[in-house]
């Protein structure tokens, strides 16, 4: 959890097993993905006025999750005590129980049933990574046969994803942005075209590939100046995607009228995988839809899934200290 007193993510035992209430269904947790979010989120929470950062104040971290249903609440259908599921939760409430413990209360709609033939590793890596990506891919991209996409930061987490579903919906010209030492990891994913960002010029390898003509698709993982490139690399009536989680949204709708983007008639596609919650417009129902689309993909494909390490309870406070500014590639996960 994060302790807000001392500024610092924390192991605490000796907490008792949370109750489900009405809607919601306990699990014994088996893993939980570890994302650059779950970072950021306690310092959110008291920008959003849900928190107020003193001492004497928790929250419980972990937005994924994924285990076995121990206990449903009442009004609950669908699900029973010994189905295996994953999540992805609502995250800004004061008093949510988060995914990195041993048993956790989730909403019984925000789960998402394990395909059998899926086993725990992958399942756990899935779910914000995985679902954003879907997400960026099929619904706000309509990435489609023949697209000539560039994905900025692609070997990261939810990078990887869109890589990998880029490919299942059949892009033929996928270029990938990332650190050499990832060429070759996120080729196997899919990519057809690589460039390491530490010692090529992105926008004149990207006009060198594509002869000039920019790609129709571009999605950004990384931050404001790789989206600036994004933008200046899309054509005409093309899409771009800003799915890095910004600290500052400032800073991207600066580059939005710093570059011309009505000019060039883009589509800016922002995405929030986990929106959805709490609505009652129909949101979280596609929400979802998305969920169950790209698990099912996933498994029925048998699309690649990268762990790129796994760690416990007491290696957390550290990961997730690095994570948030540290480049990786795939998922972190916990297992237990």
């Amino acid at each position: 959890m994060y302790d807000y007193g001392s500024s610092r993510f924390i192991v605490s035992d000796g907490l008792s097993i949370p109750q489900p209430a009405a809607g919601e269904v306990l699990l014994r947790i088996s893993g939980a993905a570890i994302n650059p979010v779950d970072a950021m989120i306690p310092k959110m929470l008291v920008k959003f006025g849900v928190m107020r950062g003193e001492a004497g104040e928790s929250y419980r971290v972990g937005v994924d999750g994924a285990g076995v249903v121990e206990q449903v609440g009442p009004g609950v259908s669908g699900i029973a005590a010994g189905d295996r599921v994953i999540y992805h939760k609502p995250t800004l409430g004061a008093n949510q129980h988060g995914g990195f413990a041993e048993y956790s209360v989730v909403p019984a709609a925000a789960c998402v049933p394990v395909p059998a033939a899926m086993d725990d590793q992958t399942a756990t890596a899935i779910p914000c990574a995985a679902w954003t990506a879907y997400q960026v891919v099929t619904r706000k991209c309509n990435v489609r046969p023949g697209d000539t996409v560039l994905v900025y930061g692609a070997s990261g987490g939810t990078g990887s994803f869109v890589t990998t579903f880029c490919k299942a919906k059949g892009a033929s010209t996928i270029i990938a942005v990332c650190s050499a030492a990832k060429h070759e990891y996120v080729r196997k994913l899919g990519a057809t075209h690589t460039i390491d960002y530490k010692t090529e010029d992105v926008v004149a390898r990207v006009n060198e590939i594509t002869a000039g003509a920019g790609v129709r698709v571009s999605v950004d993982l990384v931050g404001a100046e790789s989206f600036r490139k994004c933008v200046s690399l899309t054509r005409f009536s093309g899409v771009v995607c800003p799915a890095a989680t910004p600290s500052d949204a400032g800073e991207f709708y600066k580059v939005l009228t710093d570059t011309g983007t009505h000019s060039k008639a883009l589509t800016v596609a922002f995405v929030g995988f986990g929106g959805g919650h709490g609505k009652t417009d129909g949101s979280r129902e596609e929400m979802m839809e998305i969920a169950k689309e790209a698990t099912n993909l996933i498994a029925d494909a048998a699309l690649p899934v990268e762990v790129s390490k796994i760690v416990t309870l007491d290696d957390l406070p550290a990961v997730l200290d690095e994570i948030a500014s540290s480049s990786t590639r795939g998922k972190a996960i916990l297992l237990l």
